[in-house]
């Protein structure tokens, strides 16, 4: 009887540690996902419309230009302009300049893609930015450098499935039995992804509406009767990109559509 009852006692200690065990490891903690500065930055930039942002060498000056055209430069010393943008003249894809004036001040502004690192260490800025202010009737001007950058729309992090390849919708069987879907990784200004077939991965720009990606490389397997090359040619082409909701349309630079993609579950 003795017997019976420590065998017994033995079992309910076992199925107490099983359940113990079970408990332990639904409770574990869920590791959480590092949110950056600059992705906060972003966030907080495009949800006030601002399309580019730049700082002074010494923090000594700031400019906000939106989506809506408008300037806001502002100085330490508590000088504050507002202006509005002519057109942008783009000098190369990595340059561009664009002046813009009231009924007393001249304001001229470039920005250069280069590393701006150097000049501002805690900040990671794509952009070297010179800025004239000239008060007119005057000869002299002042002129303030710094670090630029745009503003990435932090909706496009995330996994994106294709969904339409020019005006067909995209089928596994164009793919390689897979629909190609492609990761955007905005702090890094970077994205990548699979064409069905073949690795594909690149750098994302972005700037006034725009959206291209540049450094394109792909894996080199050789994949026939699919459609895998006529995507890599329209993630060459794209300039423009649209996103309503879930769904993102890249367009080529006459505004046409080359892509859709939906947001992957």
């Amino acid at each position: 009887m003795k017997n019976i009852f420590y065998i017994l006692c033995l079992l309910v200690l076992v199925e107490s540690c099983k359940s113990a065990k079970k408990i332990t490891q639904t409770t574990a903690p869920v590791a959480k996902v590092e949110t950056t500065d600059k992705m906060r930055i972003d966030a907080r930039k495009w949800k006030e419309g601002i399309d580019f942002y730049a700082v002074g060498n010494e923090s000594d000056w700031s400019v906000d230009i939106d989506q809506q055209n408008e300037i806001r430069f502002s100085t330490k010393d508590g000088d504050k302009l507002i202006f509005f943008k002519k057109d942008v003249n783009w000098l190369s894809d990595s340059e561009y300049s664009f002046t813009a004036s009231d009924e007393a001040v001249e304001f001229s502004f470039n920005a250069l893609e280069q590393d701006c690192s150097e000049s501002i260490p805690a900040k990671q800025f794509a952009y070297s930015v010179t800025i004239n202010v000239n008060l007119k009737g005057e000869s002299k001007k002042t002129t303030y450098t710094g670090c630029g950058s745009f503003v990435s729309d932090y909706r496009l992090n995330g996994e994106w499935q294709l969904l339409q390849l020019g005006n067909e919708k995209a089928l596994e069987s164009d793919f390689y039995g897979k629909i190609p879907r492609f990761t955007f990784v905005m702090d890094e200004l970077s994205f990548r992804g699979s064409g069905g077939c073949n690795l594909i991965s690149g750098k994302v720009k972005m700037g006034f509406g725009k959206l291209s990606f540049d450094q394109l490389i792909s894996t080199k397997m050789a994949c026939k009767q699919g459609k895998e090359g006529e995507l890599k040619q329209a993630l060459d082409a794209t300039r423009f990109y649209l996103l309503e909701d879930d769904k993102l349309t890249l367009k080529d630079e006459n505004q046409q559509i080359l892509l859709v993609f939906t947001k992957a579950e």
